[in-house]
């Protein structure tokens, strides 16, 4: 489809959106609610743009993203008339909301100075808000990259080729950054922008990573690759412009303490060490190279007792190659999907630990956008589903700075404490909780607070409900500060009795009004759910990837496998058949 008729339909869509808030600005009646779900699902088409979903509505805040996108890039000719005047389209968010008052834009330079012109080329961000029904504000920071252009168009001076068919990061000529650390960041830039050069004009991204490499940016390779990323150095930023725009102040967070006693570690030992029999083992392997025949899909899968490491294999899959680029060995770092979401509890249990935050704290206590009247959102409830919130990674998750406003937008058509209703995104918004009190930003946290200090180096996460990667010793590290309650090695993450406050019960235990329903019958803690597989009651969760990691304190025991795709997830009867045979053996 070409351009032109995208802007077409997105005009007819802006329209009848427009009109359908005129008609119903407070509280939509359900067939506007079902047109805005369709409308937002031919945006979403229309701009790649991920939207957002509640229990019973949606709002297409898309319109104005999209609308931001256009002009993301911008000569430095231009910027006299870039500043004087807003750069939406005039009017556009009355015809999307419904609001009436105007809109509110500070700019700022790379610094976070507050500015009414640019005084130089380089990175500026303004942070537009506008009120708009129901009492609450949009917000959003629009990304702009200002360059030396006087003589040529914008184009040509970008001039980002393609060869073959595939996109070819060669250094644009940008007097205002470095080749050097152009070329030494190609990966990342190919890897962003491979599937359209309209995106490298058009996206605000473009803009936020032409204004790293303008302010000096140089790959340090001391760094864990994803602390050294174009998107955490973005979010640092935002973050501080945040806090700053919102007149917060973070409290700051302790990293993990240091012990006098080191508790244990995983290490490799023997199986008398661990107290499993030789032949036990070997029907595990046997189970697990069954499964592996049967797959094309390659893992990896570590076992332990009391500490000793009695299994630490990697399994190939016939396609590894051909779907990841690379044969999955022992450091190859794996999606794990909603496992995700127990990491994300450990998390937070630190700042439980050090009293930053309590579970059952109203979350408006630290975000201004939540809701403070009625039936409001806690921490337990971001945590243990029972916000009313669906979905996944709606309003692009993390690399959205201001997601809480996107979410609680919709806040009125929720019923926190309600209903149970499995999501990741109360694990994304408890993220950005955990961002304002420690003023670090998630990817800094998991990295300094956690990863590190666990001695898992160079594991990432995209997203707080289902994007960690890493590999099933990183995965089994975890279990063993799970089974240690709180320390690994020489740190002490947090302490027992936070660890307990984690763990599994009722959901109805602390939300006694939740709805019965499927969802109901599991048993919730913070990212925690208990499992059986035939050996008794585990911590542990599911993830759509068929990612395990299962953590027996009553044995001592932890099992991780670290896959990206659940083929053949039937054969995890004869693995945990197994599995249990060894643990009923185990002295």
């Amino acid at each position: 489809m070409n351009i032109l008729k995208k802007l077409y339909i997105a005009a007819a869509l802006m329209l009848v959106c427009g009109a359908l808030f005129a008609q119903a600005p407070a509280e939509l009646r359900d067939g506007d609610i079902r047109n805005l779900q369709r409308l937002t699902a031919l945006t979403d088409w229309l701009y790649g743009v991920p939207g957002g979903n509640f229990e019973k509505a949606v709002f297409p805040d898309v319109f104005w993203s999209s609308a931001a996108t256009r002009v993301s890039i911008i000569p430095f000719y231009n910027r006299e008339h870039l500043f004087r005047t807003f750069p939406f389209d005039e009017g556009l968010p009355e015809r999307v909301w419904g609001s009436q008052k105007a809109q509110n834009v500070r700019w700022f330079d790379k610094d976070l100075n507050e500015v009414a012109k640019p005084e130089g080329y380089g990175r500026y961000t303004a942070y537009v808000e506008a009120d708009i029904p129901g009492g609450m504000k949009k917000r959003l920071f629009l990304p702009i990259f200002v360059y030396d252009n006087a003589d040529r168009h914008w184009w040509e001076k970008l001039n980002v080729p393609w060869r073959n068919g595939s996109f070819d990061p060669s250094y644009p000529n940008f007097a205002e950054i470095d080749p050097k650390a152009w070329y030494d960041s190609s990966s990342e830039i190919r890897d962003a922008y491979a599937e359209s050069v309209w995106n490298w004009f058009y996206s605000p991204r473009g803009a936020e990573m032409l204004g790293v490499l303008a302010d000096g940016y140089k790959p340090d390779p001391k760094k864990p690759r994803q602390l050294d990323s174009f998107d955490a150095i973005n979010a640092d930023y935002y973050l501080k412009l945040k806090l700053k725009v919102l007149n917060l102040t973070p409290k700051g967070i302790k990293e993990p303490a240091y012990l006098e006693k080191k508790a244990p570690v995983l290490h490799k030992g023997s199986l008398k060490e661990a107290g499993l029999a030789g032949s036990d083992l070997k029907k595990l392997k046997a189970s697990l190279t069954v499964w592996q025949k049967a797959v094309e899909y390659g893992f990896q899968v570590v076992m332990a007792r009391h500490g000793v490491v009695v299994l630490d294999e990697v399994y190939p899959g016939k396609r590894d190659k051909e779907l990841l680029g690379f044969r999955v060995n022992k450091n190859s770092k794996l999606e794990i999907a909603s496992l995700t979401k127990l990491h994300s509890g450990l998390l937070l249990a630190q700042f439980l630990d050090q009293g930053l935050i309590n579970l059952d704290d109203k979350a408006s206590r630290y975000l201004p956008d939540f809701p403070d009247s009625g039936k409001v959102i806690t921490i337990r409830m971001l945590n243990n589903h029972t916000t009313g919130l669906s979905g996944h990674g709606n309003y692009n998750g993390l690399a959205n700075p201001f997601l809480e406003t996107d979410e609680m937008i919709g806040a009125r058509f929720l019923k926190p404490g309600l209903v149970s209703n499995y999501n990741g995104m109360g694990f994304d918004l408890s993220g950005r909780i955990m961002e304002a009190v420690s003023g670090k930003s998630i990817y800094r946290l998991f990295h300094e607070n956690f990863f590190l200090p666990l001695g898992n180096k160079d594991t990432y996460i995209t997203d707080m409900g289902y994007g960690l990667h890493c590999t099933a010793m990183d995965m089994a590290r975890i279990g063993q500060l799970m089974l240690n309650k709180g320390s690994y090695g020489d740190r002490r993450f947090f302490s027992e009795e936070t660890f307990n406050k984690l763990t599994p019960i009722p959901i109805n235990t602390f939300e006694p009004d939740v709805q019965k329903g499927a969802d109901n019958m599991w048993v919730y803690g913070v990212g925690m759910m208990i499992g059986d597989y035939g050996l008794g009651p585990v911590l542990t969760h599911g993830s759509a990837t068929g990612s395990i990691l299962l953590v027996d304190p009553e044995r001592d025991m932890v099992f991780a496998m670290a896959r990206y795709d659940s083929a053949g997830y039937e054969h995890c009867a004869e693995v945990f058949k197994a599995l249990a045979d060894m643990m009923r053996d185990a002295k």
